[in-house]
């Protein structure tokens, strides 16, 4: 034991840490070959520069022929924001009355296959879901045992109806936008368990929903934390809960010409 330590102190006082380029030289030709880049990269920045670390992200955008996934996208652990967005150039067969029927219901169950078979890991926080032209929302969407803090639906064109959101605990913040098939904000949005919906919700925002006619009623212990919330293009909207209209003074509510409870 005793040689060890004298050992370990003479490579510790050795002249060789004068000689950085020679110390450098060692670690690098030991390092695996899928380290070397890594190392040989970092080589270029300054000593004591500091990196920037991201939580993962993943984008799938601007992809209309998307058909698959990897079936194991629900094993990307690290993954905390996902990004959905299958707009493109859609090439469909127009006929005298519009688009193709069959073309379009086709394309319909395509996204919402892929969509389905998405299956993102628990951890992942942020969700956005862009120009979706499916109909049906995915299950796995509404899991209660998801971590999702923050979600966004925009362009989502043939959606009558809302993913039932309300027994996700901790999601704090959601946006719907460019929905013009939705019409009712109903209970189906709240979940059906007894257990208080949206107990995390912090606040929340509407944009250009123009078919929106009514935000249906809603417990009074539904959303317990909600405390601003902006609403903003949705020229039809009639009537609004009492739980929202009781924060009026706190939120925005514009371009809603049609809402008579609002002042």
């Amino acid at each position: 034991m005793l040689r060890d330590e004298e050992e370990r102190h003479s490579i510790l006082e050795s002249e060789l840490w004068d000689m950085p380029q020679t110390v450098l030289m060692l670690s690098y030709v030991h390092l695996p070959a899928h380290l070397r880049r890594c190392f040989a990269y970092c080589s270029i920045f300054h000593q004591n520069h500091e990196f920037e670390v991201e939580e993962p992200t993943l984008k799938l955008t601007y992809c209309p022929q998307l058909r698959d996934l990897p079936k194991d996208m629900k094993n990307l652990a690290n993954l905390r924001h996902l990004h959905f967005n299958v707009k493109g150039r859609l090439q469909w067969r127009k006929l005298r009355s519009g688009l193709d029927p069959q073309l379009l219901d086709r394309r319909k169950n395509e996204q919402a296959e892929v969509l389905a078979n998405l299956q993102p890991h628990e951890n992942v926080k942020e969700l956005v879901i862009q120009n979706y032209c499916g109909v049906i929302y995915p299950d796995w969407l509404s899991q209660p045992w998801r971590k999702f803090t923050s979600i966004h639906l925009q362009g989502l064109k043939y959606c009558d109806n809302l993913p039932s959101l309300g027994q996700l605990p901790f999601l704090k913040y959601f946006a719907l936008s460019d929905l013009p098939s939705l019409k009712y904000v109903d209970h189906n949005f709240y979940g059906t368990c007894n257990a208080v919906t949206f107990p995390s919700l912090e606040s929340f925002q509407l944009h250009d929903m123009s078919a929106l006619l009514h935000w249906r009623n809603v417990s009074n212990d539904a959303m317990p934390c909600l405390n601003t919330f902006t609403i903003h293009g949705c020229p039809n909207l009639i009537s609004l809960p009492h739980k929202l209209l009781s924060l009026l003074p706190y939120s925005s509510v514009s371009n809603c010409g049609s809402l008579q409870a609002v002042p």
